[in-house]
């Protein structure tokens, strides 16, 4: 009965964390395959480095499996040779010293795949490929070599994509910045706006006291003017203040109008910066909230970054 609450217990602590592993790390699992390449079909290893640049993974691997060591020139038969077949990258007489001391062939193939690099290596020794059957010991240094290449690449991968994130981080920090200066900005324009209205407020005031005034003085001239003989230098006088009055209190009434125009005008740019500020708020909340998300992305890259290993 123990002996299979064990079980059952180791099971599903298994699968828990397999599931957590999924998710936390990538996948970094040398598989054992047999393909069919263009010497044959051949046993081998196989990787899937997830994210990876084509171009970048084939410089690296050729970097890897030819070496720029010098041979034995008392042995030209086997000096490396590197080329490209039918798509297939061959390192044939290669020495990799952690694989082996001495030379071997290595063909690979290296494809797009499903958002990645699939990496497919076979190594052969003495016209023989290399499994746990033929040679353990190479077998093993052959796929601890895979898992390496597997994990300086994978670290790339994932050093490039949270180089990216931070850059979009950066972004929606100028971005963020940038709508604080506009609110700023509105709330100036509201406080001038404000500042111009009070102005024009005190400026109709003083045009409505001028305005009585002149309106007074224009009645008591026509009282006066209709007391006074026509045709006369007193009439001819009082004539010229009366339309000056006249002429004065139209600009005045102009003044009054435009002032009031202005008034309405800076009362709308208020409502209207006072609408940009509600939306720039909402922007600046929502963008707060992505930055915060992305925060976090960019901690858990990191956090996964640190446990590649």
């Amino acid at each position: 009965m123990k002996t299979r609450s064990y079980i059952i217990a180791y099971l599903f602590f298994s699968l828990t964390f397999d599931l957590i592993g999924q998710e936390s790390k990538p996948q970094e699992e040398v598989q054992n395959v047999e393909k069919t390449i263009s010497i044959g079909e051949a046993p081998g290893l196989m990787i899937f480095i997830e994210g990876a640049s084509l171009r970048i993974i084939q410089n690296n691997w050729n970097r890897m499996v030819m070496p720029s060591t010098k041979f034995n020139k008392a042995t030209p038969e086997l000096k490396p040779v590197y080329l490209r077949k039918e798509g297939e990258f061959h390192a044939l007489n290669t020495i990799i010293n952690e694989i082996y001391p001495e030379p071997l062939n290595i063909y690979a193939t290296i494809t797009n795949i499903n958002g990645g690099i699939r990496v497919t290596a076979f190594f052969e020794k003495d016209s023989t490929f290399i499994t746990p059957a033929t040679n353990e010991e190479i077998y093993l240094s052959s796929k601890n070599f895979l898992r390496n290449f597997y994990i300086s690449n994978i670290k790339i991968v994932k050093a490039d994509e949270i180089k990216k994130e931070e850059k979009k981080l950066s972004t929606m920090g100028k971005q963020l910045n940038r709508l604080q200066r506009q609110r700023n900005s509105y709330e100036k324009q509201i406080a001038r706006s404000k500042v111009d209205i009070i102005n024009q407020e005190n400026k109709i005031r003083t045009i409505q006291t001028d305005q009585n005034v002149l309106s007074e003085r224009i009645s008591n001239l026509k009282l006066t003017i209709m007391d006074i003989e026509k045709q006369t230098e007193a009439y001819t006088e009082f004539s010229k203040r009366l339309k000056s009055d006249e002429r004065n209190l139209k600009k005045l009434a102009n003044s009054h109008k435009s002032s009031q125009t202005k008034i309405t005008r800076q009362q709308q740019n208020i409502r209207k910066n006072e609408e940009r500020i509600a939306t720039n708020l909402k922007q600046q909340e929502n963008l707060m909230n992505d930055t915060n998300t992305k925060t976090e992305q960019i901690r858990k890259l990191k956090e996964l970054f640190s446990n590649i290993n």
